[in-house]
């Protein structure tokens, strides 16, 4: 029970870290997704190309550890549920051997495995890893990139969400930056951008998807405090009455020892 609660804590602590990050980062990526689409018009990116799909690249963010309950099964069922709809050819990358040994067994074999994102997600190695993704959908090694994970609504729902990486997804807005003066030119800023919206679209991503795992490992190890709670009061009372009997036991037979004394000495 000691060891459980600490490693509540310690998820609580985590979770609360990693939402820290999200507040900090929504603003800015929000704010970059309304500067691009206010001049997508004038970009011509290859990043926003719409091809014919002849390859897929699936991205699972999974976790390296366990003790989340049932959080790493229903990703890996709902993962491999969406692999067998796939009709095109794909390849799986899996972040977290844990989501690497639940998709095994399901039979979705992963391409590659990343290990190394870290606790914290680092941003440069998030980067890397876009870096990564965009060199392959240049280079038409694959002419699609989607991301599956767990989006954080709560500390107890964690809702399966599939997001299109590449080719990006900017909505059109309607009001465009007229006022605002570009350098060296709207286009220029455009596409020098997008590249950074997409790393900070993978990092957003990462970010609720850790937030998940936190909170499900803190749920799940609060109800293993709880149970061994449920499980210590049973004993307590299991031994309170196995020494209730045992006292009883012993109180009769200092009785009968004394009735049988005293019926020799009437005798």
């Amino acid at each position: 029970q000691h060891i459980t609660r600490a490693m509540q804590i310690v998820s609580a602590v985590k979770l609360r870290r990693v939402q820290a990050l999200i507040d900090a980062v929504t603003p800015y990526a929000q704010k970059l997704e309304e500067l691009l689409s206010g001049v997508i018009r004038v970009g011509q990116h290859p990043l926003l190309q719409e091809r014919k799909m002849e390859r897929v690249r699936y991205v699972v963010m999974a976790v390296d550890h366990g003790l989340t309950g049932g959080y790493s099964t229903n990703l890996a069922e709902w993962v491999a549920h969406v692999l067998k709809q796939e009709e095109h050819p794909y390849d799986l990358w899996v972040l977290g051997q844990k989501g690497v040994d639940l998709l095994e067994v399901r039979g979705a074999l992963p391409d590659r495995v990343y290990e190394d994102m870290g606790e914290d997600i680092d941003w440069l190695k998030v980067c890397q890893l876009a870096q990564c993704l965009r060199d392959a959908f240049l280079s038409g090694e694959v002419d699609a990139v989607y991301a599956l994970y767990m989006h954080h609504v709560n500390t107890m729902v964690h809702s399966p969400t599939l997001r299109r990486l590449l080719p990006a997804e900017i909505p059109q807005e309607s009001t465009e930056y007229g006022q605002t003066i570009f350098e060296p030119s709207p286009a220029e800023v455009f596409n020098s951008l997008l590249p950074r919206y997409i790393d900070v679209l993978l990092y957003t991503v990462l970010l609720n998807a850790k937030c998940s795992e936190h909170a499900a490992r803190m749920v799940a190890m609060r109800q293993a405090t709880d149970n061994a709670d449920e499980m210590i009061e049973a004993l307590t009372l299991s031994l309170n009455r196995a020494r209730q009997s045992g006292i009883t036991a012993e109180i009769s037979e200092i009785v009968g020892g004394a009735n049988a004394l005293a019926e020799e000495v009437d005798r």
